[in-house]
């Protein structure tokens, strides 16, 4: 996979940080989300929104790629 522009080098580690940055918004999701909601349904929740949401922004760098589909729908 080719670098984001602009960022060289950095690319990779700065998606990574974003990545961490995300992960730990579940606890101030569920915080400021419907007091009777379950951690666990908002933990699913942003896996149903977050995985189709990853691979919709990363489409154009997977274009003409083989895809695993089988094992990424189990997952």
């Amino acid at each position: 996979m080719t670098a984001a522009r602009g960022f060289g080098n950095l690319a990779g580690p700065l998606l990574i940080a974003a990545a961490m940055a995300m992960t730990g918004t579940t606890g101030t999701a569920q915080a400021l989300g419907p007091d009777d909601m379950d951690p666990t349904a908002i933990g699913a929740l942003r896996l149903v929104i977050g995985g189709p949401a990853l691979l919709a922004i990363s489409y154009r760098g997977l274009r003409g790629l083989p895809l695993p589909w089988r094992p990424m729908g189990a997952g």
